[in-house]
């Protein structure tokens, strides 16, 4: 086989079948509860506005850290959080009376977002788009609003998935209950990494894990 011609070869191998996985559409299922939700997307909805990807979910309100602004040294209650700070990016429907301040206008895959679900009932939402596949952004020395990918049948435990991230293991780590309230997580090595869901995660000094 010619250079050139082996060359050829080794690109349609090893780059052509990775191309999919980047464009792969799939629907990912989160579930919500009644009340606050901390979720992960792993797909980036197309459209991504919010109010065409919430549409059909009775949601209060919708909200995203603003890692650039401020690092996170103590973990605040949802049911605290007040719109229009900096810190955090907010959306909340065309009905709310806040809606003038709403201030989140897309909705990305790869990101963790808290949900404020005012249904009646726990629901499963399907969301539909392109997968992706992102790397967490830490902000050291502070808490960090972070989902990670698992398989939804048989996740790690936290002590497993976050063993080989000296800054990262070991540190504290808090999840959202319904009521609004974060709980730390007083056992990592029991405790399963979710799939779809994010969690307030302190890194101590930097981390690119």
């Amino acid at each position: 086989m010619a250079p050139n011609a082996f060359f050829r070869w080794l690109v349609v191998c090893f780059i052509v079948p990775a191309l999919p996985v980047a464009a792969q559409v799939r629907t990912q299922t989160i579930d919500l509860s009644p009340g606050w939700n901390a979720v992960f997307l792993e797909v980036e909805p197309e459209p991504g506005d919010p109010a065409t990807v919430f549409k059909d979910l009775a949601v209060e309100s919708v909200w995203f850290w603003n890692k650039r602004f401020s690092s996170v040294q103590f973990v605040q209650d949802a049911v605290n959080l007040v719109p229009d700070k900096p810190d955090w990016l907010t959306w909340f429907p065309s009905g709310s009376p806040n809606a003038f301040l709403s201030n989140l206008h897309l909705i990305a895959g790869g990101q963790a977002y808290l949900i404020n679900y005012a249904g009646n009932a726990p629901i499963q939402w399907d969301v539909k788009g392109r997968a992706v596949l992102t790397r967490p952004e830490y902000n050291s020395d502070s808490f960090n609003l972070v989902g990670y990918y698992v398989d939804a049948a048989s996740p790690p435990s936290f002590s497993e998935y976050l063993a080989p991230a000296a800054e990262l293991r070991q540190r504290d780590i808090f999840e959202l209950s319904p009521s609004g309230q974060w709980t730390k997580i007083t056992n990592l090595a029991a405790t399963p990494v979710r799939s779809g869901r994010a969690y307030w995660v302190y890194c101590e000094g930097d981390s690119n894990y």
